[in-house]
C-alpha cells in the first residue's frame, strides 16, 4: 500500500521540467573537472532559491549539466530558465583613498568629479543574494 506524501515523486510521475545546460569555453580557456564542479555548485545554489525539494543536478559528458526540477509549473519553468541563463560576473574596482570625503564634497557641490573617475553605488551582494 502506498501512503500519500511518503514517496517523493520524480519527473516521470509528478511532472516538472528538465534543462540540459552546455558550458561555454572561452577562447584559450580550459574546461576541466574542477570547472564543471564549480558550475554544478553555482547552478545548485540558483536552483535552491526556487524552494524545490530534491532537484537533480549532474554533469553530463565533458561540457553539459543536466538539471531536473520536479513539480515546476509553466510559469516557474520560465522563471527558472531565466535564472539559469544568467551569466555570473565578478568585477573588481579600485577605490580612491579618502573617497568618502570627496563624495561628500561632490554631493555638496563644492568639488567636481575628478577627471578619469566615476561615481558607482556600493553593492554588498549580487542581485540573487550570493
Amino acid at each position: 500500500m502506498i501512503v500519500p506524501g511518503k514517496i517523493k515523486l520524480g519527473l516521470d510521475l509528478q511532472g516538472g521540467t528538465s534543462f540540459l545546460i552546455r558550458l561555454d569555453i572561452p577562447p584559450g580557456g580550459i574546461l576541466n573537472q574542477d570547472t564543471v564542479s564549480q558550475a554544478v555548485e553555482v547552478i545548485r545554489k540558483r536552483v535552491d532559491t526556487f524552494g524545490v525539494s530534491e532537484p537533480v543536478i549532474t554533469p553530463e559528458g565533458k561540457d553539459r549539466i543536466l538539471v531536473q526540477i520536479p513539480g515546476a509549473t509553466e510559469e516557474q519553468t520560465e522563471q527558472e530558465r531565466k535564472t539559469l541563463q544568467q551569466v555570473a560576473k565578478l568585477e573588481f574596482r579600485l577605490v580612491k583613498p579618502g573617497s568618502a570625503q570627496i563624495i561628500k564634497a561632490i554631493d555638496a557641490g563644492t568639488q567636481p568629479i575628478p577627471p578619469g573617475y566615476e561615481i558607482k553605488e556600493e553593492h554588498d551582494t549580487a542581485p540573487d543574494g550570493r
